[in-house]
């Protein structure tokens, strides 16, 4: 016995139709968020001065890398979302999807960044081991994204000497400078 399928044109556009309808992604919006990294260069020798306070002007924090993780603050489990890098004057753009987001220093991707500091123990110990996970927790930033691009932020990072920016709770014990 012989079977025959007809299908009229316009029964094949409709499967043809449903099937291109059902493999169809929708595309999230997404919006880019843009500004500058910004920090006070410490005096990091002799005694502090005023004439060194008054003359100290923002320097932008150039070729830094940031990552940027869902929610209000940093946890140990949370993995990066995206990753950004400054430029030379400091500035940087990152597009995402609407959300809540928490921007971060290198240090405060993952709990290696902070042993990486650990071990380099000729350099570094242990001043306060609250402090460091204060810090790691802390954002450097919070951004809430709805429906527009946010531009022209512009973020002072914490930079101690003789640290990477926004790293704190350990001392530098290595050679001072002359």
């Amino acid at each position: 016995m012989k079977y025959s399928v007809i299908i009229s044109l316009s029964g094949l556009l409709f499967i043809l139709a449903g099937c291109q309808a059902s493999n169809t992604v929708k595309e999230e919006k997404t919006y880019t968020i843009s500004g500058t990294m910004i920090h006070f260069p410490p005096q990091c020798s002799g005694t502090l001065t005023e004439d060194y306070l008054i003359s100290t002007k923002a320097q932008p924090l150039a070729n830094t890398i940031f990552y940027v993780k869902k929610g209000d603050h940093n946890t140990i489990t949370d993995t990066a979302f995206a990753e950004f890098k400054t430029d030379q004057n400091g500035y940087f753009f990152v597009t995402l999807p609407p959300g809540d987001y928490c921007l971060l220093h290198q240090f405060q991707k993952d709990t290696i960044a902070i042993n990486a500091v650990r071990i380099q123990s000729e350099y570094y110990e242990v001043d306060d081991e609250g402090t460091i996970w204060q810090a790691y927790k802390t954002p450097i930033a919070l951004v809430k994204i709805e429906d527009k691009n946010i531009d022209s932020l512009a973020y002072k990072i914490n930079v101690q000497c003789f640290f990477p920016p926004g790293m704190q709770g350990f001392r530098y014990i290595g050679p001072m400078p002359e």
